[in-house]
């Protein structure tokens, strides 16, 4: 789990979301381990997926229609991670032998950078459109329950976030699902 919450943007309650993702796998600790980097930059980024090569890499932040928030070098501002360096860092991650089973952007606006991971990766989760702490905290309460409960199947777990999301008023459309390259319904 990478997080960014730069300064000056609304503070996003990413430790909340930690503590409840944590509490949904806690009992299964042999076949999941929660790794949790706040605050990333695009080195941290980029460097910290190299050494833990995830199976699941969850991004929770900000996002708008240019890309995902992160921290800018010097952790004091924030810097855009385009759809367009998603793609190439999730390129060079298939060439380094990185398998991603999936990528969670939990992030407003992430539709178009999830299509440009989706050419390198077989599932990948996005919002459409701008979603609430709660939609996005309860997404991922969902999503972590199913996927602990159902041994990782990636579309049944997509459906039970989106179904937790929707109970705080958030609305289907709001999330994405891309496998194989392609936005399916789910």
């Amino acid at each position: 789990m990478l997080t960014a919450n730069p300064a000056g943007s609304y503070q996003l309650e990413l430790e909340k979301e930690h503590s409840r993702i944590t509490k949904k796998l806690q009992e299964k600790t042999e076949e999941f381990s929660l790794i949790v980097h706040h605050a990333v930059n695009n080195t941290e980024f980029k460097e910290l997926n190299e050494i833990t090569k995830p199976n699941i890499l969850h991004f929770s932040g900000h996002g708008n229609s240019n890309g995902i928030m992160l921290q800018n070098d010097d952790k004091n501002g924030s810097k855009l991670l385009t759809a367009n360096a998603l793609d190439a860092l999730f390129e060079y991650f298939a060439d380094e032998g990185i398998l991603f089973k999936a990528v969670v952007l939990n992030a407003c606006y992430s539709e178009d950078q999830a299509k440009a991971i989706a050419n390198h990766v077989p599932y990948v989760i996005a919002s459409t459109t701008a979603i609430s702490d709660e939609a996005a905290i309860a997404f991922s309460v969902g999503f972590y329950f199913k996927l602990d409960a159902q041994g990782g199947n990636i579309e049944q777990s997509f459906r039970s976030g989106r179904t937790q999301a929707v109970t705080t008023g958030a609305e289907k459309s709001y999330f994405a699902l891309f496998k194989s390259g392609e936005r399916i319904e789910a």
